[in-house]
C-alpha cells in the first residue's frame, strides 16, 4: 500500500486553527469555533497512525517499541512548546499584576507536564468562564489531552500498526471507543466541564482518526471505498457542510462537548476516510488553508496568549488588541515555525502529514 503526502489534511489542518483562532477572536461570530479542537483530536490520531503505517512499510521493519514511539512523539511537540510556555511567563511575569502572574504560573509547569486539563479539572474550572480569559495557558489543556493519549497509544495500537489485527484487538479497541464516547455523552449532561476536559471523554475522538487510519491501510476495505468513490464528491461536500455548520451552530450554553461535536468528527472522519476529489481539489489547493495547516501547532501555541496579553495592555474595549494580536501573534508563529519547528530535531520526530 502506498502512503502519499496528503495535502487533504494540511489544509483541513488549516480549516480547524482557523476557526478556533476566529471564536478565540470572536465568539459572538463563530461560535462553534471551537469545534475545531475536535478535529485536531481526530486528524492526530488519524495522521500518528498514517505515519508509523508510512514509517513501517518504507523501513520494512517489524514495528515500533513504546519508548521509541514516545521519544519521536515528545521531539515534535516539546521544543515548540517549552520555547512558547518560557516567552508566555516572561511576557506574564513583566506586564502583569504579581497576584496575577502567581495565580497562573503553575499552568507554566503543568503544560509542560501535559497535565494542565487536569489542573482545570482538578479547580472545577468552566472552560469558557470569563475569568480564564486571562489565563494565557488556558488552550494549552488541549495538548495536554493529546499527551496523555499517547502515552497510552502504544499499549492500544501498536499491535494494529504491527500486523497484529487479530479480531480481539479490532473489538477491543471498538468497545473503547464506545466506551468512551457514551462516558462523554453522560458527563456532558451531569458534569460540562469533566467532559469538556477529561483524556477519558476525549479518548474516542482520537481513537476515531487511529481506527480510520488503520481500516484504510485493509486492502479489503481499499476495494469498497474504491467502489463507493462516485458518491465521494457528494459525502465530501455533506462533510464540508457539516463543519461549517458545527462552527456557526454549536454554543457552550448548550450541553457540550455531546452530542454536539458529534457532526464535526463525524464529517473529519468522512474527509479522513476519502482522501481529496473534485470538485474539493480546489479547496485543498488553497495556499493559505495549506500555509495555516503547516504552521497549525506554532499559532495553536501563540494566538491565545497573544490575544490575552494584547487585551491586558490596550483593554478589550479599545481599537489597538485587535492589531495588536493578530501582528504578534502572526510574527511569533513565523519565528516558531521556522526556527523552533524546523529545528534538526524535526528529523528524527514521526512523519507529520
Amino acid at each position: 500500500m502506498n502512503f502519499p503526502f496528503r495535502a487533504d489534511i494540511e489544509a483541513l489542518r488549516g480549516v480547524a486553527v482557523l476557526a478556533v483562532v476566529i471564536f478565540h477572536l470572536f465568539p459572538n461570530i463563530l461560535p462553534g469555533g471551537y469545534a475545531g479542537v475536535d478535529i485536531f483530536f481526530v486528524i492526530s490520531g488519524y495522521v500518528v497512525t498514517y505515519a508509523l503505517l508510512a514509517r513501517q512499510q518504507k523501513d520494512q521493519q517489524k514495528g515500533m517499541g513504546f519508548a521509541t514511539f514516545l521519544q519521536r512523539r515528545f521531539q515534535r511537540i516539546m521544543p515548540p512548546l517549552l520555547v512558547a510556555l518560557i516567552l508566555i511567563a516572561a511576557v506574564s511575569y513583566t506586564i502583569h499584576e504579581k497576584r496575577s502572574f502567581y495565580s497562573f504560573s503553575g499552568f507554566s509547569i503543568t503544560s509542560l507536564l501535559g497535565i494542565s486539563n487536569l489542573k482545570l479539572l482538578a479547580q472545577q474550572t468552566n472552560y469558557f468562564s470569563p475569568d480564564q480569559y486571562l489565563n494565557p495557558y488556558l488552550h494549552t489543556w488541549s495538548l495536554g489531552i493529546e499527551e496523555q493519549f499517547y502515552f497510552i497509544y502504544p499499549l492500544f495500537f501498536l499491535p494494529f500498526v504491527r500486523g497484529e489485527r487479530r479480531w480481539r484487538f479490532w473489538l477491543a479497541a471498538v468497545a473503547l471507543l464506545l466506551a468512551s464516547l457514551l462516558i462523554a455523552w453522560h458527563w456532558s449532561e451531569l458534569n460540562a466541564q469533566r467532559a469538556y476536559l477529561s483524556p477519558i471523554s476525549r479518548f474516542w475522538e482520537l481513537a476515531t482518526g487511529v481506527l480510520l487510519a488503520l481500516a484504510g491501510a485493509l486492502p479489503r476495505l481499499q476495494q469498497r471505498l474504491e467502489k463507493l468513490k462516485n458518491f465521494a464528491p457528494l459525502a465530501q461536500w455533506l462533510a464540508v457542510a457539516g463543519l461549517l455548520i458545527s462552527f456557526c451552530l454549536l454554543s457552550d450554553k448548550a450541553p457540550y462537548p455531546l452530542p454536539g461535536v458529534l457532526l464535526p468528527v463525524f464529517a473529519s472522519g468522512v474527509l479522513l476516510s476519502f482522501g481529496v476529489v473534485a470538485p474539493l481539489t480546489a479547496l485543498v489547493q488553497c495556499h493559505l488553508l495549506r500555509f495555516l495547516g503547516r504552521i497549525s501547532y506554532s499559532l495553536y501555541l501563540y494566538h491565545w496568549p497573544c490575544i490575552v496579553f494584547s487585551r491586558y495592555l490596550f483593554g478589550s474595549q479599545s481599537g489597538y488588541w485587535l492589531p495588536a494580536a493578530l501582528v504578534s501573534t502572526l510574527i511569533f508563529t513565523w519565528l516558531s515555525y521556522r526556527f523552533v519547528e524546523q529545528g534538526p530535531w524535526r528529523k528524527a520526530s514521526l512523519v507529520q502529514l
